[in-house]
């Protein structure tokens, strides 16, 4: 009976010290995974920034195009009514 006593606290001790190394592999594993997350997550931000960028271009050449067909509709419009 004592024996078995004095293995009780070496076998909390165990239980205690399993638990311990369970949670914090579980817990590395966790973090593995959200970092990878986290860089495939960066990675598709820097595409769609870069996107978007690649759009603001085209929006500019865009604008700048139609100015200049404006500037040259209004140039003919007067030459027609001789402004």
């Amino acid at each position: 009976m004592e024996e078995k006593q004095s293995r009780q606290p070496l076998l909390y001790l165990f239980v205690a010290l399993t638990a311990s190394v369970c949670l914090a592999v579980t817990i590395a594993y966790l973090e593995i995974r959200r970092d990878s997350e986290v860089e495939k997550l960066r990675e598709e931000v820097a595409m769609l920034i870069e996107y978007v960028e690649i759009l603001k271009v085209k929006i500019n050449r865009s604008e700048t195009f139609t100015r200049k067909i404006e500037e040259m509709l209004v140039s003919k419009i007067l030459l027609l009514f001789k402004f």
